[in-house]
């Protein structure tokens, strides 16, 4: 009855009094119902959370719809006063704060765009700018490749040698493998020559 690999639920019942075998099973019947209720709990609390994620994410749809629908309100709105702006002050040149590096939509007042005789857009800037770029946006567009043009990795770095000298045992043909089953056949070929 003491050894620790035997199991209660398999302890010898002969030996114990009726009283002691209805106290052990009424504990494993407590105990089970325990692990029925935590268990439930568990599950109660898991529909809780799924439930609320389901609301904030509802809440969070909405909320985006209606800074898309005040964004295109925004949008329209400020196409008018822009237009309204231009025809009060022709006379003051619209400034706009470049050479941030960011891309910049054609809607730009630095720059004027129109169409070609062969149909393809022309856009022309100040005259110091490069195409759509202020000299100093081009400046950090340049810097930005040249840093990643210098972090490049240039050598070859073999991960793992197994494969290497599994491929370089290999037969090939032309640069490409061999099938094994006619890698047998030509190895065999190879031999009689």
């Amino acid at each position: 009855v003491n050894d620790p690999t035997v199991n209660k639920s398999q302890t010898d019942t002969s030996k114990m009094t009726k009283a002691e075998i209805a106290a052990m099973k009424r504990k494993e019947r407590e105990e089970k119902k325990a692990l029925r209720e935590a268990e439930k709990a568990l599950r109660e609390a898991e529909k809780l959370a799924k439930r609320e994620k389901k609301q904030r994410e509802a809440q969070l749809k909405k909320a985006n719809k209606a800074s898309k629908s005040e964004r295109k309100y925004k949008k329209s709105d400020g196409a008018k006063k822009k237009k309204d702006e231009a025809s009060n002050s022709d006379d003051e040149p619209a400034i706009v704060v470049s050479g941030t590096g960011r891309p910049r939509s054609l809607s730009d007042p630095n720059l004027t765009i129109g169409l070609d005789e062969n149909g393809l857009m022309h856009v022309e800037g100040p005259p110091d700018w490069v195409g759509a770029y202020s000299p100093e946006s081009r400046k950090i567009r340049i810097e930005r490749f040249l840093a990643k043009r210098n972090h490049r990795v240039w050598v070859k770095k073999v991960k793992y040698d197994v494969r290497k000298n599994f491929a370089d045992s290999r037969l090939r043909v032309k640069g490409r493998f061999v099938k094994k089953e006619d890698e047998m056949l030509m190895r065999d070929l190879m031999s009689l020559t």
